[in-house]
């Protein structure tokens, strides 16, 4: 049996999480998954300067500053608010980390001026071990078979 490991922000989770134990079952292969392993820092700062920049647009940043609290990837933050019990509280992330997070309802997009659009790529290490059962997992991730998956965890095509 091999190891696929798996480097990615938290916005692919779910999705991995779904695909996974179907290709485990199927190839033999076992996943290690790691979200928000790759560039965890730097995704954080650019998505709160994001939020930021939105809003000081809206003129409201020195009045929410004070509650706001960081989490590692919005995967998580939307998980920490599913659970919590807080009466006003709210979230601000992408799609793709909100939808798949039973318990907090997706209000829709932010307006065109305040949204940030992501591409999401998957890649292949060049001395990865296994080449073949990670392109066959990334083949997976991306067929048309996994599009309805993928579009109700919040991506577009």
């Amino acid at each position: 049996m091999a190891v696929l490991r798996i480097l990615s922000a938290g916005a692919a989770q779910a999705v991995v999480e779904r695909i996974a134990p179907a290709y485990a079952s199927e190839s033999g292969n076992e996943i290690r998954a790691e979200f928000s392993a790759v560039g965890a820092m730097k995704a954080r700062v650019l998505a709160g300067k994001a939020v930021m920049r939105m809003l000081d647009k809206l003129g409201i940043v020195s009045a929410v500053r004070p509650r706001m609290q960081v989490f590692p990837n919005g995967y998580a933050a939307m998980k920490w608010l599913a659970e919590s019990r807080g009466m006003l509280e709210m979230g601000i992330t992408q799609a793709t980390e909100i939808l798949p997070n039973p318990g907090v309802n997706y209000v829709g997009p932010l307006p065109g001026d305040l949204r940030i659009t992501t591409v999401y790529s998957a890649g292949l290490a060049s001395g990865a071990q296994n080449r073949e059962g990670a392109t066959d997992f990334i083949t997976r991730l991306t067929s048309n078979a996994a599009r309805p998956l993928l579009a109700k965890a919040g991506y577009e095509f």
